[in-house]
């Protein structure tokens, strides 16, 4: 395992979960902030903070060489929430700024590079099969084809520049200290105060995965990275398909709130958005061993505890 760890992302819901995993594995990490942005409190505890000094490309090649870090993993990115999905954002979050990272970390000699990538970038399966690595590219969903992009860009700069890049393609992530408005915690709040839940279709269908499997996820890919060739694009996913209704129902039993509570239909599916999102998981457990391991029942039991714990 790597000693020295860049975060880009690091005050997000993913880069601090992984922040908090690797400190605790006994790394050092690095939390990237931007120019002007006073959020070093936002980092988890332990991080250190790694300001950049300006906006160019130079300020980037003297932070991660004043880290002297042996990887970096980009979890920053932009568009997951429908109200930024302006089109300039979205290029320079998801594509501009992941290659001008690896741009600065193969100037200063740092050869390792983790993209955490997202299975929006996928069309959607006509047939309702797992996706693999190789299916399709959305070419209808903004947010997706800016991270596809950038998929695509970040491989071809990596080989000219000898960085050995993996990108992963997580699929729908939930966990504890998820940001306000996302499923989870909108479900978790409303059952809790015994309040009607307005929700999408029943019958959509996602992969979720727990985020403590994520961040063992990226561990295994920088592991892998360091004794192998695991160049590539990999799906991190459970590769089963559970309903929304079976998501909000499971959450509604063990928070022994009725099914009653829960209104499906009530919430219009965004039209760019795929219906049937499945991943196939097999690439990555060969190449690392890795599998989505914590069941439903146990993700959901730790986000109701951890939002209890916090609304006592």
């Amino acid at each position: 395992m790597a000693g020295k760890i860049i975060i880009a992302g690091a005050t997000g819901f993913i880069g601090k979960a992984l922040s908090r995993h690797f400190l605790d594995h006994g790394q050092d990490v690095f939390g990237l902030l931007p120019p002007g942005h006073n959020d070093a409190d936002c980092l988890a505890p332990g991080v250190r903070p790694l300001v950049l000094v300006g906006d160019g490309d130079n300020s980037l090649r003297i932070a991660i060489a004043n880290a002297n870090a042996d990887v970096i993993v980009n979890a920053a990115a932009a568009g997951v929430r429908r109200d930024r999905h302006d089109a300039d954002h979205l290029v320079n979050a998801n594509i501009r700024f992941p290659c001008r990272l690896l741009t600065a970390a193969a100037a200063v000699g740092t050869a390792k590079f983790i993209h955490l990538g997202s299975y929006f970038e996928y069309a959607e399966s006509a047939e309702k099969t797992a996706l693999a690595e190789t299916a399709p590219l959305t070419s209808f969903n903004l947010y997706g084809a800016a991270k596809a992009g950038g998929t695509l860009v970040l491989q071809t700069l990596a080989r000219r520049l000898d960085v050995a890049l993996t990108v992963l393609r997580l699929f729908q992530v939930y966990g504890p200290d998820e940001p306000t408005g996302r499923l989870t915690p909108y479900l978790i709040k409303r059952l809790s105060l015994g309040n009607q839940v307005e929700l999408r279709s029943y019958n959509k269908v996602r992969d979720f995965v727990y985020i403590g499997d994520i961040t063992v996820a990226v561990e295994a890919a920088i592991n892998a990275l360091t004794t192998s060739d695991a160049t590539g694009i990999y799906n991190v996913c459970s590769g089963r398909a559970t309903t929304i209704g079976a998501f909000a129902t499971t959450a509604a039993d063990l928070m022994g709130q009725p099914h009653e509570l829960l209104t499906f239909d009530a919430v219009a599916d965004p039209e760019a958005e795929m219906f049937h999102a499945v991943g196939a998981p097999e690439a990555f457990h060969r190449l690392t061993g890795w599998t989505a391991s914590t069941t439903l029942e146990d993700g959901l039991a730790a986000c109701i505890a951890a939002w209890q714990r916090e609304h006592r």
